[in-house]
């Protein structure tokens, strides 16, 4: 809810249109009473509008907007008074595309009239930005906020309330966007103000807090979030705003649940929904999402009877009001609660109507897809329908790759890395369903897949991949690709939004545009930089198996080595996905210069990684005796058993992972030599380094290792 200092009234407003010159003149007598109805109509507008009783604030506005310009005309500064109502009023009804126009009139009659640097200029611009954030456009809102707040800061002192409301608004653009760095600053600074100004218990300030705690929420900072939305639950407790209260509750219940304190949680998500049903206005998205968060708390502790009633509600609730994103949701964890039960085809389905309702009214390449597409898949293999679920498992993991591409454009390290994290649930099921089927041509290629796209990608070398590309472009490209960036995150902050705000297919259009206006640029800049042509190539999973193939010599073998958590790739009947136990555990892709694909369990990750504590203690001392026994252990757990499947090959890319990245291979021993007595050896963080480098591949030799030098030996003649 967005509360701001009143707008300056009509005799103030008038005195100051006369200030620049503009005249105002007086009405005809016989107007008066019209005009005072209109007057009467206004005022009791605005009271409706703040108890959130809007079609009856429509009403009475637009009759005051009749009356006005028949009387005065139609650019007064009273009838951009009665525009710049309604368009509130309609934007907090969540009818933006017609609130837009109003506002944009509203705005005129005031610049024209007031000047461009007057303070209710700067009202009517913030409700155009909060129009057009919630249109998901990011590049204009964050304009008209900025020439805001520029207004504010001149007219009204840096230290304003309306100041501070402003910057936070701005805040949430940038937090929004996933801009943590820009986000951040402006949050901390948007508090600061409205504490000084207002008090430290002011209402305000417990929404600038909300607004703070939730970026830190997105962070994956759970403790600081909830030292913030405590303080604004106390301050909305303490104001006896107790309709606000919904907002801190649902926070401070979502905190509890992603730490899995349902019994925290759950108190906290009942009573925001108490507040959310009885508070005025349309409230059917916050009550259809807080049933989803209490069915959420449910379902993981396995208490289904009491889960699904709820989704039932929410999803006739979002059904209603057209909410299509908490439909989806709704749907999904409906689904979910079936597939733990092992009623399959009745998730199936469900999984099904999601996957139409997100393709017809989101587009095909909302991320939400993605987890759609794998949970039809898991439906499938729950059945025993392998060949019907890898072709989902193989689109969803593209979806992903392109997502991340996308999403690589922000710079931001904490938003690429919570994407990662979500993503690396996606992996650890092609690893767990290659345990299951190791022989499976299609199980090997799509576990292969995600290794080579996937394996030793952090959000840090995704983001400075991308401004490895920014700093190799000279001045003109550089502004081209800021323009790109600013393009590809508001192509991801729509998707991610939903069409909520949107009729469907306007919300298609808008991606379209996004999407082509951003592949113009991607092509200008790949014309005039191989780097860039070099850095953002795409490849699909297949793609990069026949690259990196392509790229062996013909002696030579890829070795990537997995660490993941061993789980089953369908659970246990009635065991809530947070109670599924897991084992960390080995797994070795073998890729020969024939295009075949062998897989090798190493088993638990205890027994190695113990091995490989060993081996590195005993190579600690110069004495053999004392690594040697580990050396050999270690060859025994890892080498021994990719033996036959290597056969010939001479010629090992290894790319390691977990713990086995701190031992080198060149100390692993048979018992009778080393393993690089036989085999040469070049260390990859991933099999796709071969197509980076696979001009140089042909050109290695063999590994030369120099070890404990003795500097003081005396010079060689």
């Amino acid at each position: 809810m967005h509360m701001r200092i009143a707008s300056v009234c009509v005799a103030v407003v008038i005195a100051c249109g006369a200030a620049t010159g503009r005249a105002e003149e007086a009405p005809h007598p016989h107007q008066d009473a019209s005009l005072a109805q209109a007057q009467k109509d206004l005022a009791e507008a605005t009271r409706l509008n703040e108890a959130g009783k809007y079609d009856e604030a429509i009403r009475l506005g637009e009759r005051a907007l009749r009356i006005r310009e028949k009387a005065l005309g139609p650019s007064r500064l009273e009838v951009a008074e009665c525009l710049h109502l309604l368009g509130r009023v309609h934007r907090r009804m969540g009818n933006y595309t017609r609130a837009e126009p109003l506002l944009q009139r509203a705005l005129e009659i005031r610049e024209t009239l007031l000047g461009e640097n007057h303070p209710d200029v700067a009202q009517t611009l913030i409700q155009l930005a909060i129009v057009y954030q919630s249109l998901s456009l990011a590049d204009r809102a964050e304009t008209f906020y900025q020439r805001a707040i520029h207004i504010q800061e001149a007219t009204l002192g840096g230290n304003h309330p309306d100041v501070g409301r402003a910057l936070g608004d701005l805040g949430n653009v940038y937090r929004d966007l996933g801009l943590h760095d820009l986000a951040e600053p402006l949050l901390q600074r948007a508090v600061q103000i409205m504490e000084e100004a207002l008090g430290k218990n002011h209402i305000w300030v417990a929404a600038g807090l909300n607004n703070l705690a939730s970026l830190y929420f997105q962070q994956g900072s759970y403790d600081r979030a909830g030292v913030l939305i405590q303080r604004s639950l106390q301050i909305y407790e303490a104001s006896g705003e107790k309709y606000g209260l919904g907002l801190p509750l649902s926070g401070l219940a979502s905190i509890y649940f992603a730490q899995h304190s349902y019994d925290r949680a759950e108190p906290l998500a009942r009573r925001a929904l108490q507040l959310w049903e009885a508070a005025p206005g349309d409230n059917r998205y916050h009550i259809a999402n807080t049933l989803n968060t209490l069915a959420n708390i449910y379902s993981d502790q396995g208490l289904y009877d009491r889960a699904e009633p709820l989704l039932r509600r929410a999803l006739k609730i979002g059904q209603a009001a057209g909410l299509h994103t908490a439909v989806a949701d709704s749907i999904n964890t409906l689904a979910n609660l079936y597939r733990v039960q092992g009623f399959y085809d009745r998730a199936g389905a469900l999984y099904q109507r999601e996957l139409r309702l997100l393709e017809t009214t989101q587009g095909k390449n909302h991320p939400f897809i993605i987890d759609t597409l794998a949970d039809i898949a898991q439906v499938y293999l729950a059945k025993g329908q392998l060949s019907s679920a890898v072709p989902l498992l193989e689109r969803a993991l593209s979806m992903a790759e392109g997502r991340l591409r996308r999403e690589a454009l922000a710079f931001s390290e904490v938003r690429l890395g919570s994407i990662l994290s979500l993503l690396r649930a996606q992996e650890e099921t092609h690893y767990n369903l290659l345990r299951e089927h190791p022989y499976e041509t299609a199980v090997l290629r799509l576990a292969l897949g995600t290794a080579l796209l996937r394996k030793g990608r952090s959000a840090g070398e995704v983001a400075d991949a991308t401004r490895a590309i920014y700093r190799n472009l000279g001045p003109a490209d550089r502004e081209t690709f800021q323009r790109l960036r600013a393009l590809r995150t508001q192509f991801s902050s729509l998707s991610v939004a939903g069409s909520e705000t949107l009729t469907p297919a306007e919300y298609k259009t808008r991606l379209r545009e996004f999407e082509a206006q951003a592949d113009v640029l991607e092509a200008e800049l790949a014309q005039h930089s191989a780097f860039f042509r070099a850095q953002r190539q795409f490849l699909s999973p297949d793609q990069a198996i026949t690259r990196v193939t392509a790229a062996l010599p013909g002696n030579g073998a890829l070795i990537e080595l997995v660490a993941f958590s061993a789980s089953p790739v369908v659970p246990p009947l009635n065991t809530p996905p947070s109670k599924v136990l897991s084992t960390p555990a080995y797994l070795a892709l073998i890729l020969l210069p024939s295009g075949d694909i062998r897989a090798v369990d190493l088993g638990p990750a205890e027994v190695i990684d113990g091995a490989v504590r060993r081996l590195r203690i005993g190579l600690s001392s110069s004495e053999a005796e004392n690594y040697l026994p580990a050396a050999q252990e270690l060859y025994r757990l890892v080498f021994q058993p990719l033996q036959p499947v290597l056969g010939a090959q001479r010629r090992l890319f290894i790319s390691p992972d977990g713990q086995l990245n701190l031992v080198p291979f060149d100390s692993i021993h048979d018992g009778t030599r080393f393993v690089t007595d036989t085999f040469d050896i070049t260390y990859l963080t991933s099999g796709r380094d071969l197509v980076r480098k696979s001009e140089d591949v042909s050109d290695l030799g063999s590994v030369v290792v120099l070890a404990d030098p003795d500097f003081g030996a005396p010079p060689l003649r």
